[in-house]
């Protein structure tokens, strides 16, 4: 219901800005990037490595890791895309990319193109925040869905995100890169 009364506020607001008659619901999505931020995680840029040494250790030949490729530190990001997304410098299908908020900022801020502000409450709140993103092109969206209403939904997202964390990094696997001793120092 409140779903329904937001679309038609969307659609009247289209009317009134264009003079047309359109519905939000018939319009068609052909990219879309979704993120999720998990807070208060310490020690960010380790579970970033991690993910990354587990997909050096996976070694699945359909994917490329634009960190391992281009020799990034391994806590810096985990940006993943198939073969042929990466070689075309293309998303048509998905792009899985987490990382650390805050590092994510800081680059920006010292970046000389860039021309947001970075400013010290967002770093004080990007702290911590390890964030989950997702980027679904044309190809990927077709086999998902194709009801708008279920763009709209958190739990659809929250689906997609966690499938895709499931298959590159959660696959039942069991690897160890660290002994409990060095494991146990590196968490204190």
């Amino acid at each position: 219901e409140h779903l329904d009364s937001m679309l038609y506020k969307v659609n009247k607001k289209i009317h009134e800005l264009t003079s047309e008659k359109l519905d939000i619901e018939e319009f068609e999505v052909t990219y879309i990037e979704v993120t999720f931020n998990v807070f208060d995680v310490d020690h960010v840029g380790r579970y970033i490595e991690l993910f990354n040494l587990i997909f050096k250790h996976k070694n699945d030949k359909r994917y490329k890791n634009y960190t391992l490729e281009t020799d990034k530190p391994l806590y810096s990001s985990f940006y993943v895309k198939s073969n042929s997304n990466y070689t075309k410098n293309t998303n048509d299908s998905y792009t899985v990319n987490f990382y650390n908020k805050l590092d994510q900022l800081e680059y920006l801020e010292r970046n000389p193109k860039n021309k947001s502000k970075v400013t010290l409450r967002d770093k004080r709140l990007a702290d911590g925040v390890l964030r989950l993103e997702v980027q679904l092109g044309y190809k990927d969206l077709k086999k998902t869905t194709k009801k708008f209403k279920q763009f709209l939904d958190i739990g659809f997202w929250a689906a997609i995100v966690t499938n895709k964390y499931k298959s590159f990094i959660s696959k039942d696997e069991t690897l160890d890169f660290y002994s409990y001793k060095r494991a146990k120092e590196i968490i204190k």
